[in-house]
């Protein structure tokens, strides 16, 4: 059985991840910030992390960075309310293996979980959605402008580099 770590620093999102998580077969376990939860990892037996970005005084980024140094082979999500273009591309270039926004789609983190279980982390194309869906969420009076979240004449492409992610990858030389 795949044994999930949450990581969140509000109970309720603790408390709805661990029976959503549970009820779909996962055994789960629980930290309500950054150094409890590398405690955990470093005994062993994680699979998977799901952590907040924001959380005081070990954020989500810090805590995936402290994670690589004990193990690079676990799979780390990042879960966020505060989701931007920016935090998007450096968590998934750093390594982060998927990036959701809160609030969630039920469907969204089953199928995460699910690529982690099969190996396959988002392709650039879905990166570029979650990016584009981030930004939007932050600056809706935008969404008409190259590449920031489609709609309008200049909406989100991936045909002729109006995705900012896309264009990032191309112009560091790691489109995949």
């Amino acid at each position: 059985m795949t044994t999930i770590l949450i990581v969140d620093d509000e109970a309720g999102t603790l408390l709805l991840l661990q029976s959503l998580l549970k009820s779909n077969g996962y055994a789960v376990k629980t930290a309500g910030d950054g150094a409890s939860a590398l405690e955990i990892v470093k005994a062993g037996g994680i699979d998977i992390t799901v952590t907040d970005l924001r959380m005081e005084p070990m954020d989500g980024m810090a805590l995936f960075r402290e994670i690589r140094k004990v193990t690079n082979l676990m799979p780390v999500i990042i879960l966020t309310g505060y989701a931007s273009i920016g935090t998007a591309i450096d968590a998934m270039k750093s390594g982060v293996f998927d990036y959701l926004t809160k609030p969630f789609k039920v469907d969204d983190m089953l199928v995460s979980q699910a690529r982690v279980r099969a190996g396959r982390p988002p392709e650039r194309g879905e990166r570029c959605r979650k990016a584009r869906h981030a930004h939007a969420r932050r600056a809706p009076r935008h969404r008409g402008e190259e590449g920031c979240g489609g709609g309008g004449a200049g909406g989100h492409r991936h045909d002729n580099g109006g995705c900012p992610i896309a264009r990032r990858d191309r112009q560091e030389g790691t489109t995949p």
